[in-house]
């Protein structure tokens, strides 16, 4: 019996493919798949694809390799698609956070909200809306299961101009999880944890060792030293609530509290190392060149699979669909209720659970004050990128960076946006650039 068809876009995106490839190769819900390799720079589509060969004939796999520049030729009866694209790459993500902080705005990781959120925003929501629209016509049923950020936007975009299924994958909440466990010295394996909110500010309203409440043993630990997130500490101080996935993504929603990178300082936190990250993707191509060259076997730990990685999420999620599990997964999904305050039909991060009819969430009711109205104000600022993103209409671009509670003033917030607009250009041609 022929198994499911796999197409993943972006097949050249960092460590990603990979890492899923491997995963495939073992999972026993993928017998007999066909894996689709898209990408449109063609000279790392052929590096990937020679790599997954390798990967396949070593493992004596039961899978197909595909590969092509235009998924239009690969599409057609997939079941499930993976987007892991990062239009313009690291030469765009550098000017989302340089330009704006020649203009004194901080952004610690500049990819989810904010002026950077949404420079990547109006790259990436036109292309895939683009690709859902493609599955639209030639595999309705296939699930889409988006990586790139901003995850919020980029699936509202989706799930509102489309009637694709699609499902944001992150592991926030079990970074979550992790830095909870470190605080306390659990084993993660011993805990549950009852979280909900927006990718990249997910807060736990829960968390059980063994059982029991947990959250007294994290207030005592806090009060005894400095944690590895002490901007996540102090809002779980105030709050009551401890947020994840860790201080760099969580500070980028409270905008107000850092107007300056002195406002930083106190927490540890800094601008993103957009140079460490352009040398850690030089480094990952050439590993890869190297591995697709060699007459040796692909080294299975520099490119297997690795627990509690957003690639070996998605394998888990299949195959718990698969054996109808009903094992629960932290997943962005329309809210259709499952959070009653926050509005109907935004993405929403929370616990869904696994069934062979597909992932169903989780009634969560509703989140506290002012937690849910930090939370609505973005998801609104979201619909609004969308609109500019999908229209390219400059005013309407403004309009998102005044709905931004960051936003520096009109002035400057319009100098930063024809900046963006004239640097990443190229990759915005939606917008009138060059």
């Amino acid at each position: 019996m022929k198994g499911p068809k796999f197409v993943l876009i972006g097949a050249g995106s960092s460590s990603f493919t990979t890492v899923l490839l491997y995963g495939l190769l073992s999972s026993e819900a993928c017998h007999g798949a066909t894996v689709a390799l898209v990408d449109i720079d063609a000279e790392t589509l052929a590096i990937v694809e020679k790599v997954a060969r390798k990967l396949v004939a070593q493992q004596g796999a039961d899978l197909e390799i595909v590969a092509g520049t235009d998924r239009e030729d690969v599409l057609e009866g997939a079941d499930y698609v993976t987007a892991t694209i990062s239009v313009g790459g690291d030469e765009a993500w550098e000017a989302d956070l340089k330009i704006p902080a020649r203009h004194g705005i901080v952004q610690p990781v500049g990819d989810s909200v904010g002026i950077g959120g949404m420079s990547r925003a109006f790259r990436h929501v036109p292309v895939l809306v683009d690709i859902a629209r493609d599955m639209e016509r030639l595999c309705p049923h296939a699930t889409l299961f988006n990586y790139t950020n901003p995850l919020t936007v980029n699936c509202r975009a989706v799930t509102r101009e489309t009637a694709i299924r699609c499902v944001g994958l992150c592991i926030g909440p079990e970074l979550l999880r992790r830095d909870l466990c470190g605080i306390i010295g659990a084993d993660p394996a011993d805990t549950w944890l009852w979280a909900a909110g927006i990718n990249h500010f997910v807060l736990a309203y829960a968390f059980k060792v063994a059982g029991s409440d947990a959250y007294p043993l994290v207030r005592e630990r806090l009060r005894g030293g400095t944690p590895g997130n002490p901007f996540c500490a102090d809002l779980f101080k105030n709050t009551g609530f401890y947020p994840g996935p860790g201080d760099t993504h969580v500070a980028e929603f409270l905008p107000h509290f850092f107007r300056s990178e002195e406002d930083l300082e106190p927490y540890g936190l800094k601008l993103f190392d957009i140079e460490g990250k352009k040398r850690r993707t030089a480094e990952f191509l050439e590993k890869l060149r190297t591995a697709a060259d060699s007459p040796d076997p692909v080294d299975l730990e520099a490119f297997g699979a690795r627990d509690g990685t957003e690639e070996a999420q998605v394998l888990q999620i299949l195959q718990a669909i698969e054996d109808d599990t009903r094992e629960v997964f932290f997943v962005n999904l329309p809210n259709g209720g499952q959070i009653a305050n926050l509005p109907e039909g935004a993405v929403v991060e929370g616990p869904a659970v696994a069934t062979e009819d597909g992932l169903k969430p989780l009634v969560f009711g509703e989140i506290p004050e002012p937690i849910a109205s930090w939370t609505e104000r973005w998801l609104e600022w979201g619909e609004l990128v969308v609109d500019a993103a999908l229209s390219g209409d400059r005013g309407k671009a403004l309009q998102c960076l005044a709905a931004d509670p960051g936003c520096p003033g009109f002035s400057r917030s319009q100098a930063v946006l024809e900046e963006l607009l004239a640097a990443n250009g190229q990759w915005m041609k939606h917008f009138g650039g060059e």
